[in-house]
């Protein structure tokens, strides 16, 4: 996705030697290369300074910069870096006349994948996959029967749903019936929206479908991630990188609306009155919305569909994940790394977030944890449930797994939903390459 980064300021791998410092002094004074930001993305650009006590006698002095990949510019004590389009660590380094040795440097991490290829997609055209399948093969659910949770027989408590809040309304889709139409098309909260999803990746995606006419099923993958086409202009859609990879609208991107994955019986007993979509199957023998047509596919980590324009070992391809990405820097929290129950306390590029996550009722999700310019910190309740999952530590007040402050001080508060990402490892790591992995 396209996006400007926030700037972090951030001193990075310092180096500084006694080059720049008289043979008889008793130490080097010090010397740091300043990023700003300290993470870009292929092709972006970062701001370049030196620092330190030693630029106090430094006069008129002239300075070289040197980086082992990429572009630089630079004048005096400061340069502009272009990165390359390959994702990596780089190392920038400043050096003056009185030697070719480096007299401060700093390494800086460069994200994704090359920069926007020319052949009018924001992905590399020929990397699109299109297999067997044709547009509208599998069927997208348009306006579809929602029931109260009562009412959807057959939906079992174990059953993973996408659950759905905007304004008053709150809504679950089972990832069984999504499985057989991969999107539906919908209205909640008084607005139109679209819920994705692609069994291929096991991951998710909701946004505001606005005056689009809705999406369908293209047909077709990108890092065996589906596409979507549009059906007011008949453009290519990205549901995972929110963003439209070719035709008349290409480079928009979608707004995200947050969600949350986890098993029917654990959200329907938070009491929020969810609604459930829960259609009519037309053939009862060819869709049965009570079971899941993938459990095969998700057994076997070794099958993937399509080319991946990055691999990434580090993990079982079809280990779960709840992604989070700030500017150009991305983490993935495992499943199988949080345990049982979880809350962490993480930063990430200059965001403060927590981590809550419990297995047994499947749900995980990333928070922003400031509140009205107040930062929280949280610890697990040992004896907790989902209803009180964690305590902030500055007002004591309890929280719901849902990252909502159920008593205390702080109660009706809510934490902003920041993980837009729960799925299968491979794909995170390829649309994110380069991501960190908590642990």
């Amino acid at each position: 996705m396209k996006g400007a980064f926030p700037a972090v300021r951030a001193f990075v791998c310092l180096a500084a030697l006694a080059a720049a410092c008289d043979a008889d002094a008793p130490f080097a004074p010090a010397l740091a290369l300043v990023a700003d930001p300290a993470t870009v993305e292929a092709g972006g650009t970062t701001k370049l300074k030196l620092a330190g006590e030693a630029l106090v006698d430094a006069g008129d002095r002239t300075y070289s910069w040197h980086a082992s990949g990429g572009t630089i510019a630079g004048r005096g004590g400061g340069a502009i870096w272009t990165a390359p389009g390959v994702i990596g660590r780089y190392t920038i380094s400043v050096s003056d006349e009185r030697s070719d040795a480096p007299i401060a440097s700093a390494r800086i991490m460069v994200r994704r994948f090359g920069p926007l290829p020319p052949e009018g997609c924001t992905v590399r055209c020929e990397s699109i996959f299109t297999g067997s399948l044709r547009k509208d093969q599998v069927e997208a659910l348009d306006m579809p029967r929602n029931v109260a949770g009562a009412e959807a027989i057959g939906l079992d408590d174990d059953a993973l749903v996408v659950l759905v809040r905007a304004g008053k309304g709150a809504r679950a889709y089972p990832l069984n019936v999504l499985a057989y139409h991969e999107v539906v098309n919908d209205e909640l909260g008084g607005g139109k929206i679209t819920v994705s999803y692609s069994p291929l990746t096991g991951a998710a995606s909701v946004f505001a479908s606005g005056d689009s006419g809705g999406f369908g099923n293209l047909g077709a993958f990108y890092d065996s991630d589906h596409l979507l086409y549009d059906r007011r202009t008949n453009s290519t859609w990205s549901p995972l990188r929110f963003e439209c990879i070719r035709g008349e609208r290409l480079g928009t991107l979608l707004a995200p609306i947050p969600f949350v994955i986890g098993k029917w019986g654990a959200i329907a007993s938070l009491e929020l009155g969810a609604t459930v979509t829960w259609p009519v199957a037309a053939d009862p023998t060819r869709t049965d919305y009570s079971r899941n047509p993938y459990a095969w596919y998700e057994a076997d980590d070794g099958h993937i569909v399509g080319p991946l324009s990055y691999f990434d070992l580090r993990l079982p391809r079809k280990q779960r994940v709840i992604g989070v990405w700030r500017g150009g820097a991305a983490r993935a929290y495992p499943y199988a790394r949080l345990g049982a129950r979880a809350v962490v306390n993480d930063a990430l590029n200059g965001r403060d977030l927590v981590v809550a996550f419990d297995a047994g009722s499947g749900i995980g999700a990333a928070f922003d944890r400031t509140i009205a310019g107040r930062l929280l910190s949280f610890e697990m309740i040992e004896a907790g449930s989902l209803a009180r999952h964690m305590r902030d530590l500055q007002t004591g007040s309890s929280w719901s797994i849902l990252g909502e402050a159920v008593d205390g001080p702080l109660k009706g508060s809510r934490l902003g939903l920041l993980s837009r990402y729960q799925g299968f490892f491979f794909a995170w790591a390829a649309y994110r390459q380069g991501t960190e992995i908590w642990r």
